[in-house]
């Protein structure tokens, strides 16, 4: 069997149409930055301090990074859809790579959220987008 960025492509549009439908990835994505606020509420707007940064990461890398993709693949077998798709043509490598790009994306924007939000200076945007994208991968 290929690859097929067709098939892929198809999932992602189908993840992201079902995204608003769901509450509770809504919820998981909104948690990161609910504490991401709220510690730059409780630490001053005025200095970025690097352990709220990494720990608004870390919190938003197993959040978004590893619950999500769990819980959309389990509402795949919830929803009996799971059982089509082992029909299909459609591999397993398809299925884990169309349902992490979707949360991928998500994640990289909360990141640049948490960035701008908590004042890092701007310079250390490329190491930063550098950083957590290849830690994404991993």
């Amino acid at each position: 069997m290929n690859f097929s960025i067709k098939r892929v492509t198809a999932l992602l549009i189908k993840e992201l149409q079902d995204f608003y439908k769901n509450p509770n990835v809504l919820f998981m994505l909104i948690m990161p930055i609910c504490v991401t606020l709220l510690y730059r509420k409780i630490s001053g707007s005025h200095s970025s301090n690097p352990y709220i940064l990494s720990l608004c990461l870390y919190m938003n890398f197993t959040i978004v990074g590893c619950f999500v993709i769990a819980m959309l693949i389990a509402e795949e077998k919830e929803k009996n859809t799971l059982r089509t798709l082992m029909l299909s043509p459609m591999t397993a490598v398809e299925f884990v790579v169309g349902k992490f790009l979707m949360s991928g994306f998500l994640l990289m924007a909360i990141n640049l959220f948490i960035f701008f939000t908590l004042k890092v200076d701007p310079i250390y945007i490329l190491p930063f987008i550098l950083i957590t994208g290849q830690s994404k991968v991993l």
